[in-house]
């Protein structure tokens, strides 16, 4: 829930989405940082549908930490959402971060 820049205030920490302001070309990345899984996966969704999805290597045993990430440019147009989801086995956690390091995040920016 906490958000190191918002220009244009288009991320909707309510929702959890972003919104294109315009229509162009934009960049996303994501990480997430997951404890207790043999596999997690991180996906992009577009409109409210899965459309890139980063998975991890399958490990024989829940592993602690564990993780997923990847990152698209993808050409939107004005009024699309992107948001991300993670999953992993019920009893993972998504880590944040401590001690000032951020371990999971959500990024993205318009290229042009």
């Amino acid at each position: 829930n906490l958000v190191d820049h918002n220009i244009g205030n288009n991320y909707n920490t309510s929702t959890y989405k972003f919104t294109c302001p315009i229509s162009g070309v934009y960049h996303f990345s994501v990480n997430l940082y997951i404890y207790h899984s043999a596999q997690t996966e991180a996906r992009i969704y577009i409109n409210d549908s899965a459309k890139y999805r980063f998975a991890s290597v399958k490990l024989g045993a829940d592993r602690n930490p564990h993780g997923a990430g990847g990152s698209v440019t993808v050409q939107l147009n004005a009024n699309d959402t992107v948001s991300v989801y993670g999953y992993a086995n019920s009893d993972s956690s998504i880590y944040d971060g401590g001690s000032g390091m951020i371990a999971s995040f959500f990024s993205g920016f318009l290229v042009g």
